[in-house]
């Protein structure tokens, strides 16, 4: 455990070093006019309004012009929508933050492709083909997720509450908790344990609190095989935590989710909720701001995550393979809040503690 922890820790500063070396020397040539289009869900400071933020910021700096369309929850016909409205006024270069993301592909006589290079920033848009995706691991996120759960509880129950079946990343984050539990059953023989496997078609808070309660509700001795909750992402783990509760079971349960949300952070302080995963806002502005300048410099997409130092990677997308700049997750328990997102500037310690005192 403390070495999975450190291990996080260590590709936490790495990615953050790398990024910022590199960020800091690539810039565009003085006098050198090149406008970026930002399409972004938000501006209001929650996740990836944050990012978006922060995105313009660090483009501004590295030289890029920049134009931004805010869909205020719109979804994606209103982004795809202000991606014209970009190119229109003069956008050379696109940055898409999904809003409300529908993962379902648009029929083929809608896909219009853009005339100008596109990356995906944290999720994909259906709607935009991108030349490039840059994000979380969802892979890595989701084996960190089981192994952690797996050292605390060997040879135990787990429900997996994962997205719907048709959020690519949901498939992806739960390849990775099999991956880890197949591991785990090779070196040590010891069976997984699962008690459920199931993915929500409404992945809400009161969607996951719902179908916890199902689950506990099942006759004792299912219910007692249930050790840990291992949800999509922390909203999730948020309803699997409060539901958990209810049944006087905090504690007995383990519930894991993902995000780095202030709400998980605090959950993980009271004891609600064991980690969440997160990606360091810092490493993925920086990763997202180089390749925008790769890109526009002709850089052949695939060659992207090569040149930042990390696996060339692809992701399916719509039937088709987008290169992609993947970047290292990193857990976050009670024991390493300091170390991971108060130091890391995400939230500072009075709103994760409040009357808490730190480890």
């Amino acid at each position: 455990m403390k070495s999975t922890l450190l291990n996080g820790i260590l590709i936490l500063f790495g990615v953050v070093f790398l990024f910022g070396c590199a960020s800091s020397r690539e810039t565009l040539a003085p006098g050198e006019r090149v406008v970026l289009g930002l399409l972004l869900d938000t501006t209001d400071g929650g996740p990836w309004g944050r990012e978006g933020a922060d995105v313009v910021e660090k483009a501004r700096a590295a030289g890029f012009e920049v134009l931004v369309r805010t869909a205020e929850g719109g979804g994606r016909e209103v982004q795809e929508r202000q991606a014209r409205e970009l190119i229109r006024a003069g956008a050379q270069l696109l940055v898409a933050i999904p809003s409300a993301p529908d993962y379902s592909a648009p029929p083929p006589e809608r896909e219009r492709p853009l005339t100008i290079p596109v990356i995906a920033c944290g999720q994909m848009i259906p709607g935009l083909a991108p030349d490039l995706f840059v994000g979380p691991d969802l892979e890595a996120a989701g084996y960190l997720q089981a192994r952690t759960i797996r050292e605390r509880i060997p040879g135990r129950g787990v429900v997996l509450l994962g997205g719907p079946e048709d959020n690519p990343g949901a498939s992806r984050l739960r390849d990775g908790q099999l991956r880890a539990f197949a591991e785990w059953e090779e070196l040590r023989g010891e069976e997984t344990g699962i008690a459920a496997d199931l993915r929500l078609d409404d992945p809400s808070a009161r969607g996951a609190r719902l179908q916890t309660a199902e689950e506990l509700a099942r006759p004792v001795r299912t219910r007692e095989a249930i050790s840990a909750i291992i949800a999509f992402d922390d909203k999730l783990a948020g309803g699997a935590a409060a539901a958990v509760e209810e049944e006087e079971l905090a504690g007995r349960i383990l519930v894991a989710g993902r995000g780095g949300e202030l709400a998980a952070c605090r959950r993980i302080i009271e004891g609600s909720q064991l980690l969440t995963i997160y990606t360091p806002p810092e490493a993925l502005v920086a990763a997202t701001v180089s390749s925008a300048i790769r890109l526009f410099r002709g850089m052949d997409p695939g060659g992207i995550a090569g040149s930042l130092g990390l696996e060339d990677r692809r992701l399916e997308h719509n039937g088709k393979e987008v290169p992609a700049v993947l970047l290292a997750p990193v857990p976050v328990t009670r024991a390493t809040m300091i170390e991971t997102v108060i130091l890391d500037g995400l939230y500072p310690v009075e709103t994760v503690y409040g009357e808490a005192t730190p480890d």
